[in-house]
């Protein structure tokens, strides 16, 4: 029998006009991200790239798997192969390369990389910037810029790892980081725009590194409650996906912050910056968005759905919409949800 998502999904094309909310992505399985231009939306799924039509959301090809020859991706759990949308091109960055496509997924050329841990690396000018490690009297997350072979030119910026060794005993400071490592840190035009560290501003800095701004985000403190905190431990607790000995480890002492960040997540489009928030009512996520100097535009509320106490669905924005992936538990079938802002 079908569900009433299945049923909703058969009334979505009325005489070739797409008109609903919510469209079955019946090709995926396990998305991790999606992006979009002006034309198509790009799905990430392990070491595939999936390209619909933003217009009418049809399909119209995949590309990539994994392996080590052209066009493929060498990708590891701890190291997602990451997409990035230019203007004229597709950039994957994996394990030890950065492929090149066309925007159809033709596949143009690639550079080989240094094997160094990377998270996330993106173009950046004619460079890259990505998250990086650094091991000094304590541990660091550091943002760098890298050339196109990967090695560090300059550190922009450096947060504590969230995870920490403090006497015989590993301590986890949740709300540390932000919960995505892809969307801390943006790179637009000639600018990439920062989410870390605990002075709820927006950090800007230009193509040489120097920090040229500093947008402040203002949303009213919000407390920390006895029930979020318990349904955090319980996610860590029974996380299968973390073999036991880790989530004993590192996720047994947990720190909580007194309130909220200001700042949850973040995108940029059509000059235009979306700061979600950790306020919520009736299940919506207060919205900040502002111009690209911080100046406040408006203050929207999003029907942003979660997969878990920590992770928000996929989600971009384009053009005036929200576009975000939900699962159906009932049918473990992936949908897209779409919303006009």
């Amino acid at each position: 029998m079908k569900t009433f998502v299945q049923l909703l999904f058969l009334l979505v094309f009325v005489s070739g006009a797409f008109s609903a909310d919510m469209v079955l992505m019946k090709e995926l399985t396990n998305p991790l991200a999606i992006d979009a231009d002006n034309d198509q939306l790009y799905v990430t799924e392990e070491a595939s790239v999936f390209i619909y039509s933003r217009q009418d959301i049809k399909f119209k090809k995949k590309f990539g798997k994994k392996g080590e020859g052209p066009g493929e991706f060498k990708i590891r759990v701890d190291r997602p192969m990451n997409l990035d949308v230019r203007d004229n091109d597709l950039v994957v960055s994996s394990f030890g390369r950065f492929s090149y496509f066309s925007k159809d997924g033709t596949y143009k050329s690639e550079t080989k990389t240094k094997p160094v841990y990377t998270m996330a690396a993106k173009a950046f000018s004619s460079q890259f910037v990505g998250i990086g490690v650094l091991s000094e009297e304590q541990d660091f997350l550091t943002l760098n810029i890298y050339d196109e072979q990967l090695n560090k030119k300059k550190e922009i910026f450096r947060i504590e790892e969230e995870i920490r060794l403090e006497g015989k005993k590993s301590v986890y400071y949740h709300l540390h980081f932000p919960p995505s490592f892809a969307t801390s840190f943006i790179p637009h035009e000639d600018r990439v725009y920062v989410t870390w560290g605990k002075d709820d501003k927006i950090k800007v800095f230009d193509h040489s590194g120097k920090r040229v701004a500093e947008l402040p985000v203002k949303v009213e403190k919000q407390k920390l409650t006895g029930a979020y905190k318990d349904k955090v431990v319980n996610h860590f607790k029974n996380d299968k996906e973390i073999p036991q000995p880790i989530r004993e480890r590192h996720y047994g002492n947990i720190v909580f912050p007194e309130f909220f960040p200001a700042i949850r997540d973040m995108r940029i489009s059509d000059g235009k910056i979306y700061v979600v928030t950790y306020q919520k009512e009736k299940e919506l996520t207060k919205t900040l968005i502002l111009d690209l100097k911080g100046k406040p535009i408006k203050t929207v509320s999003l029907p942003l759905k979660e997969m878990d106490v920590k992770s928000i669905y996929p989600f971009t924005v384009k053009k005036g919409k929200l576009y975000q992936l939900v699962e159906d538990f009932d049918s473990e079938e992936w949908y897209l949800h779409v919303t006009s802002i």
